[in-house]
């Protein structure tokens, strides 16, 4: 049986434990909780979106009205989605005029949309967590141009190759074109940025194309409806629309369809998630989904046709990775007769890039790949074409000829 003395030094020693833990807590924090403080901070940047001020720079769009539309527009949709962890940032690498208008015209008082000096491409970098960042881009989706759009593609050289596998060209003003950065990009890396969405605005400049030479009441609804495009396209890839009820979303959907009715002279798109695009009319009703663009028709685009649409000629395509495809040519030269097309946009040697260097590689290896299963016995001959006789968009492509020995 334990004595008093015992039950004494149980006590005590009970005691001083209790006392260590609080120590612990005292200094450190609760464990749980300082747990739970570092994976909300590591999900930061997974509800927050950075996007320029969109059609203001190249292509001239009035500041003032640009600020406008765009404030009303964020103004909507903070209203309509009320989830404290989404975050807005407008940026701009300086200080300039047109930050210091958002500051001016955003009355909503909404600390989840902020004004941020920053660079878009080196956020983390900055002290800013945004999974997500807006591209303004242009219509062939490439690495050409200037400013945002030179500068993102510039930090993720592999962004022109996976846009342009996932959609058709040109692009069309207001549709959100999201593009999921691997884990293997730099960008990723180093900026945790999962995701560029590529917005093309109206164009107010006459020496670009489709200009809108001072319409600025077609001009401000193809504004509100890329903004509404772009918003509803991040809020898609959070995946919070996933944990709403239907109403919240039907919701949504509402108010994008009403705030961007246009006329049906300027017929334009709004992204409804990142595969199935929806064309709105004028009577805001949605006509039928399509996840693939049509076909460009026409001889001197059946070689696009074939490396933009490959799952569409299953009978054509003989082999077929994420660069490339290789089909057979129709008028052959020799005995076998192949074509290695890339699956991205080159106009002219001249603008291929250290960036294109793996996708020629996987070409060349693709070209191998068909030597060997046809047989390797034979004399064959592989060329890149610079200067193809059909008038199509690629202008770089591999042929492969096998010989009699």
């Amino acid at each position: 049986r334990d004595s008093p003395h015992d039950d004494h030094r149980q006590k005590q020693t009970l005691t001083k434990r209790k006392r260590e833990e609080d120590d612990s807590v005292s200094q450190n924090g609760n464990p749980k909780k300082k747990q739970k403080l570092n994976e909300d901070t590591n999900n930061d940047g997974r509800y927050a979106l950075a996007f320029p001020s969109i059609s203001t720079s190249i292509y001239q769009f009035n500041k003032d009205k640009a600020v406008e539309a765009a404030c009303s527009v964020i103004s909507d949709f903070l209203k309509t989605h009320k989830d404290p962890e989404l975050k807005l940032y407008i940026v701009d690498i300086q200080d300039s005029d047109l930050l210091h208008k958002f500051r001016e015209r955003y009355i909503l008082k909404d600390d989840r949309f902020q004004v941020k000096v920053a660079d878009i491409t080196k956020l983390k970098s900055q002290g800013i967590q945004a999974w997500h960042i807006a591209n303004s881009c242009n219509e062939m989706l490439s690495s050409k141009g200037q400013g945002i759009n030179q500068a993102i593609h510039n930090a993720c050289p592999e962004l022109e190759m996976l846009s342009h596998q996932r959609y058709q060209l040109p692009v069309e003003v207001g549709i959100a074109y999201p593009v999921e950065i691997p884990p293997s990009s730099l960008l990723r890396k180093l900026e945790d940025v999962h995701t560029v969405i590529h917005i093309l605005g109206p164009n107010m400049n006459p020496q670009m194309p489709n200009c809108l030479y001072g319409d600025y009441n077609k001009g401000t609804k193809l504004l509100k409806r890329t903004y509404n495009a772009l918003f509803h396209s991040f809020y898609v890839a959070t995946g919070l629309s996933n944990t709403k009820d239907n109403t919240l979303e039907n919701e949504s959907t509402t108010k994008v369809n009403t705030d961007i009715k246009v006329n049906d002279e300027s017929p334009v798109h709004s992204s409804k998630s990142p595969s199935i695009i929806k064309s709105i009319s004028q009577d805001d009703d949605a006509e039928e989904t399509r996840s693939v663009p049509k076909l460009s028709g026409g001889w001197s685009n059946a070689l696009k046709n074939y490396a933009f649409h490959p799952d569409q000629f299953p009978n054509d395509i003989i082999m077929k990775d994420d660069y490339s495809v290789a089909i057979t040519d129709k008028y052959p030269k020799s005995i076998a007769h192949w074509l290695v097309l890339p699956r991205i946009n080159i106009d002219t040697i001249e603008e291929l890039k250290p960036s294109h260097i793996l996708m020629l590689t996987r070409m060349k290896d693709m070209a191998k790949k068909l030597i060997k299963q046809h047989s390797e016995k034979l004399t064959y001959r592989i060329g890149f074409h610079a200067v193809p006789s059909m008038s199509y968009t690629f202008m770089l492509y591999l042929k492969i000829f096998l010989l009699l020995a």
